[in-house]
């Protein structure tokens, strides 16, 4: 499942953030399998915290971001750590 959550993660954020070394080529896959480019990370207490797209400006992985942002990935869109356009300054 393209959408699979855990706390403090997701699919899409593994691929988008350091971990997931911001693989293009796997957040494209994941994103034509479904993956929500809206994705929401949730804290473990089950608080919003950031999504996918901050996740990746935070990265500094502007090839992920493009491809976030052709899927139709929120800019604005704010949570405890801010939004995606905060995190990309």
């Amino acid at each position: 499942d393209p959408n699979e959550t855990t706390p403090g993660s997701n699919v899409l954020s593994k691929a988008t953030g350091q971990a997931g070394k911001g693989r293009v080529e796997l957040v494209r896959l994941l994103l034509s399998k479904g993956a929500d480019p809206n994705a929401v990370i949730m804290s473990m207490q089950g608080e919003p915290m950031t999504n996918v797209l901050a996740r990746a400006c935070v990265a500094s992985k502007p090839d992920v971001i493009e491809e976030l942002l052709r899927a139709g990935a929120r800019v604005n869109d704010a949570y405890f750590f801010g939004s995606p356009l905060l995190s990309a300054i």
